[in-house]
């Protein structure tokens, strides 16, 4: 009967329409709601104000990143959606109040947004300039310190008596000190001129200085530890000296004056120290020798 077999070919078609539909109505909302989530969290970065150069940093990062998936869905998903909507159009198929309301949000961030990347960008071109100035003036401050650096340096290269290894370690350490902190500084200043596009400053004679001036450094460190420790091991007696510690302690000790000794290569006066202070040390270890027979239960006893 062909009046039956109309009404079933109907019947299909209105099940199949009323799926596809249903896909077509799944699709605009979904991506509506992707999108509409993508532009409120870009709306509340906007909205941010980036405290330090790596807030800035970050300001932007997540913003390129926002906007690159914004428009990813502006490149292939809104041209998909209008021909959605044109269909639903065409055939009379009324889409759902909720994904209509979707819809017509989305379409209404983007001149939102383009209203707060300008905002954004002026705002941006102000707090851009203090921060350049910062970093110019870490710059100079970093300059300045550096070269303070250097007269300590030479200062301390010109010290070789022995006498004087309290006020030589004490200027070792704030030379270390100092240099370390310019070594963190000259990184992050590094850092801060990549993020703001600018000529980079060559900080290499930091780490030149750092390398050059561990030998002396160590020198004096140790020098003042000898001073300070060999009298107390000296005097000890019998009764609480422990042997076996100092043994050890003098070996570590001659070890790191001979290092030192080859590392002070082509600087004679620091070099005349550590190899006074490796004899005076060899002498000592050559004490101990003694010092461990007299401890002997058979010499104690006499």
């Amino acid at each position: 009967d062909c009046a039956l077999v109309k009404r079933q070919l109907i019947a299909s078609r209105s099940v199949h329409m009323d799926r596809y539909m249903v896909h077509i109505q799944d699709y605009l909302d979904a991506t509506s709601r992707k999108a509409c989530a993508l532009y409120e969290q870009l709306w509340k970065e906007l909205s941010r104000r980036p405290g330090t150069p790596e807030q800035y940093e970050a300001f932007q990062e997540a913003t390129e990143k926002l906007l690159a998936e914004l428009r990813a869905i502006e490149d292939e998903d809104v041209p998909k959606m209008k021909r959605w909507m044109a269909v639903s159009e065409q055939f009379r198929w009324p889409l759902d109040d909720a994904v209509f309301s979707a819809v017509y949000t989305m379409r209404r961030w983007p001149l939102r947004i383009k209203s707060a990347l300008e905002a954004s960008d002026k705002q941006l071109v102000g707090e851009m300039a203090e921060f350049v100035a910062a970093l110019k003036r870490d710059r100079d401050v970093l300059q300045f310190d550096l070269a303070q650096a250097r007269q300590m340096i030479e200062k301390l290269f010109t010290l070789h008596d022995y006498d004087q290894a309290e006020i030589a370690a004490g200027r070792a350490r704030q030379i270390a000190q100092l240099l370390g902190d310019c070594l963190t500084r000259s990184r992050r200043v590094a850092k801060h001129e990549h993020i703001f596009n600018i000529p980079r400053s060559d900080w290499s004679e930091i780490e030149m200085l750092v390398e050059r001036t561990a030998p002396i450094i160590d020198v004096w460190r140790m020098a003042h530890d000898w001073v300070q420790t060999h009298p107390r091991l000296s005097d000890s007696t019998f009764d609480v000296l422990d042997l076996q510690g100092m043994q050890s302690k003098v070996v570590a000790w001659r070890q790191a004056f001979r290092i030192t000794v080859r590392a002070l290569r082509g600087y004679p006066l620091p070099q005349q120290l550590a190899r006074r202070l490796e004899l005076e040390v060899a002498v000592f270890q050559h004490q101990l020798v003694w010092v461990g027979k007299l401890m002997g239960n058979g010499v104690r006893v006499r």
